[in-house]
């Protein structure tokens, strides 16, 4: 689903060409012309026991891994019932795809329409004609034509060139090995417990002494992302049980750390699906997101270049007769909270409820209990918000009761307003003792708006996050996972809201006060416009919900002090 990076000029390829016969005229000379390497240096470069007065080799090796022969990118698949991965002789998977998932569809609201066809006279392209709904592909995938995942290496970080490889298939396993000079790397791809999972195995080996850091990659030309709950793809990773999304390619330099703590896992992935590597026993390691080194901010927010995350190994040197072997575990499939659980390693931190974590977990949970019954998710979110608002009831009639009481003392409190014009502390003295004589508690009309916030909130947080909405569609609506285009509910949210507010009265609040809740609608309306259209259902119903509710408790001439319309 990435944007495919865009072709670089003549300039750039004639750059590359002079890069790579540099590199091969280098290899040449010292595989047969250059002096033989003392056997007291490693690695190429002097030990400190044979050449004391120059620095020992580095840690990490600046230089990138030197390309034995080109690759064709010619592909074997490994496959599941759930996925499938095109392995390319270019040492890297190449394409993760989803075939039993629809691609997501691509919604244009009419709002974004206009603008872009606004910009028309100011020289930009011309959007054609509107088109709400469109096909976004086949299926879902995980990496976009110029992505790779899995590559393994050694050296500088920011995206070497991996280099031709051989691939070999052995009954379900696909394995790839490639050289570079006397660095041997094996990858082995092979079935996992279940559908979803798959193991693999990277061995680094050589027949001299080598130093890191050696690592796996997944990297991809990727665009910035407005926010966490925009379908478009991201580099992902976990270190010590928290998730880090790079929504910004432009902002990594040459290497930026994820997290604090060891690595959980890396991977390539959007809103709802994800392909990952953890790292299982035995094989240990910390994260970094890297850019192409020399690329500006600009070309990477472009998408002109790729970014990549690393799992840098702890190990940091291996030898002849002394391999590296790390192991991973590798899922590909939907970000549902209770399945990365049961895999477990810190992959359930690739679901994020943000702050409301626990209340949307609890929401999650009665949502899918809905989803057993009813077949329809749309209709599962009508039922839900029935059982909230049901819920909220009480406490809400406790305080349209209480601002009836607020209501009825109002005169008196502004008496005082004329008796102690000029004496705050009296009136103070005098409004509390009013209040207490009249069992008025002037906090009993804010405690429940609280809950109704804790779950607005929650459950925004649980519908962004459920991939049971992806590509769902109710009544006109072709995926609640997306936008509303046509804005229909937006507007019926901001004409429900100005109909539940003709059913409170603003005498006796301040006009400030008042003006700011005729302009709630019209706020909260706007918001929706942009929301996914799940929770505008929602929204609208729980709306309609309050309304009737309010009229319930009017019915014997009772009075409703003004809320939040949540």
């Amino acid at each position: 689903m990435s944007e495919p990076a865009r072709p670089r000029d003549a300039g750039e390829q004639r750059t590359l060409i002079a890069i790579a016969m540099c590199m091969v005229v280098f290899w040449g000379w010292s595989n047969w012309f250059a002096p033989k390497v003392d056997p007291a240096l490693v690695d190429g470069q002097p030990s400190a026991e044979s050449a004391p007065v120059l620095p020992a080799a580095p840690a990490v090796v600046a230089s990138a891994p030197i390309v034995d022969q080109p690759c064709s990118d010619t592909r074997e698949v490994f496959a599941t019932s759930t996925f499938s991965m095109a392995v390319s002789d270019c040492g890297a998977v190449r394409s993760i795809d989803l075939p039993g998932v629809q691609a997501p569809v691509i919604v244009t609201p009419w709002w974004t329409w206009l603008f872009a066809k606004a910009g028309t006279f100011t020289g930009s392209a011309d959007p054609g004609p509107w088109v709400p709904y469109r096909s976004g592909g086949a299926h879902e995938t995980l990496l976009g034509p110029n992505g790779q995942f899995l590559g393994a290496g050694r050296g500088a970080l920011g995206l070497p060139s991996l280099g031709h490889a051989d691939v070999v298939r052995s009954g379900d396993s696909v394995s790839w090995a490639r050289t570079e000079g006397g660095l041997k790397v094996t990858s082995t791809l092979s079935p996992g417990e279940s559908s979803d999972l798959a193991n693999l195995t990277i061995q680094w080996e050589s027949d001299r002494p080598l130093v890191g850091p050696f690592w796996v990659l997944g990297e991809d030309a990727l665009l910035p992302v407005e926010t966490a709950e925009a379908m478009q793809p991201r580099l992902e990773a976990g270190a010590a049980g928290e998730l880090d999304t790079l929504l910004a390619p432009q902002d990594v330099g040459a290497s930026q750390p994820v997290g604090e703590g060891p690595a959980d896992w890396f991977g390539v992935g959007d809103r709802y699906f994800l392909a990952a590597a953890k790292p299982l026993s035995g094989t240990s390691g910390s994260v970094q997101y890297a850019a192409l080194p020399g690329a500006s901010a600009e070309d990477v927010a472009s998408g002109r270049f790729r970014v990549g995350v690393y799992f840098l190994s702890d190990a940091t040197d291996i030898g002849p007769g002394k391999p590296l072997v790390q192991n991973f575990q590798i899922y590909v499939g939907a970000k549902k909270s209770e399945r990365l659980s049961e895999i477990g390693g810190g992959l359930e931190s690739g679901v994020s409820l943000g702050w409301f974590a626990l209340f949307a977990k609890v929401i999650l949970f009665t949502l899918q209990l809905f989803g057993n019954v009813i077949s329809n998710w749309g209709l599962c979110i009508i039922a839900l918000t029935f059982l909230i608002r049901a819920s909220l009831f009480p406490l809400a009639a406790k305080g349209f009761k209480s601002g009836k009481q607020m209501q009825e003392v109002q005169p008196k409190l502004k008496e005082l307003q004329t008796l102690y014009p000029d004496d705050k502390e009296k009136q103070s003295a005098e409004t509390m003792r009013i209040m207490r004589e009249h069992g008025v508690n002037p906090l009993a009309g804010c405690l429940p708006i609280i809950p109704q916030m804790l779950v607005f909130w929650a459950l925004a947080s649980a519908l962004a996050a459920s991939p049971d909405l992806y590509g769902a569609e109710f009544l006109y609506l072709q995926d609640l996972s997306m936008q509303d285009p046509y804005g229909v509910l937006a507007v019926l949210i901001i004409a429900g809201m100005y109909a539940q507010q003709q059913l409170m009265p603003m005498t006796g609040i301040d006009p400030t006060q008042a003006q700011m809740m005729k302009a709630m609608p019209l706020i909260f309306g706007f918001l929706m416009f942009n929301y996914p259209s799940g929770m505008s259902v929602y929204y609208v119903v729980n709306t309609v919900l309050m309304i009737l509710q309010q009229w319930y408790i009017m019915r014997d001439g009772g009075t409703i002090a003004p809320s939040l319309p949540i």
